[in-house]
């Protein structure tokens, strides 16, 4: 999946990846949670949330959090979920030059199984430079 369109007919199914409420998923943010459980974040960015489920678990560290995916389906659903949390659409290329999220002093960062879904490794480099520009100075990111 590569395209806007691919990723619409992908969440044309709600929960695609199947992973909501199962152990894995419980797993892995649980992991992610525990990592950050002596931190605290006033503005948290989530690029590539899907539905908002790990989105949604930041609030947990974090006091602002803001997700972006390239579905807009994906995002209607997030918003649904969680309507407390703000989402938005847009290509993952596209949000980190974005100048509201460029300006946005984002002190978490977080793409979680996103990256390798772009198609070249120039594009994986132009992405991780761009998210590497967002945020303080002293901005935690992870990706994984």
């Amino acid at each position: 999946m590569r395209t806007r369109d691919e990723w619409e007919n992908w969440y044309r199914q709600p929960n695609p990846w199947h992973y909501d409420g199962t152990l894995e998923d419980e797993i892995r943010t649980s992991a992610l949670l525990g990592r950050l459980r002596h931190a605290h974040f006033d503005h948290a960015l989530d690029v590539g949330c899907g539905e908002g489920r790990l989105t949604n678990a930041l609030t947990a560290v974090a006091s602002d959090v803001t997700g972006f995916d390239i579905s807009a389906t994906a995002i209607e659903r997030a918003q649904a979920r969680y309507p407390q949390i703000r989402f938005e659409q847009g290509d993952l290329l596209d949000v980190v030059r974005r100048p509201d999220v460029l300006a946005t002093p984002f002190d978490l960062v977080v793409a979680s199984e996103v990256l390798y879904y772009l198609p070249s490794d120039e594009e994986r480099k132009e992405a991780i430079a761009g998210l590497s520009q967002l945020g303080t100075p002293r901005a935690c990111s992870i990706s994984r």
